[in-house]
């Protein structure tokens, strides 16, 4: 996480396993991971690190900062579940079907 934008933009998981992602707040803001399709919306006060795990089916999932206007300025992405992780998909269709996502905090 950066001051308006996420570093990767695009982040790749395969179906079917947890996964977990952890962000890292270098920047003076606090920032947030959130992912609406599947419920997730984890804050990460500045200085701080937080893990989110996610398992969701094959599909392309928007990502954004929650925090104020962060997401209006910049700061948004995607999550794209693939049978393959490496490989972009750009015809994966949009879904609203989660097996699990939660997330732990430090």
């Amino acid at each position: 996480m950066v001051n308006y934008r996420f570093e990767p933009s695009i982040l790749r998981a395969a179906p079917g396993q947890p996964v977990a992602f952890t962000f890292t707040n270098d920047t003076d803001d606090a920032h947030a991971f959130a992912v609406d399709k599947l419920g997730i919306d984890i804050e990460v006060p500045s200085g701080r690190t937080r893990t989110v795990v996610v398992q969701a089916s094959p599909g392309r999932y928007a990502l954004h900062c929650s925090v104020g206007s962060h997401s209006a300025d910049g700061m948004k992405g995607q999550l794209v579940i693939t049978g393959d992780a490496t490989t972009p998909t750009p015809d994966a269709p949009n879904t609203d079907t989660t097996t699990e996502a939660h997330h732990h905090n430090d």
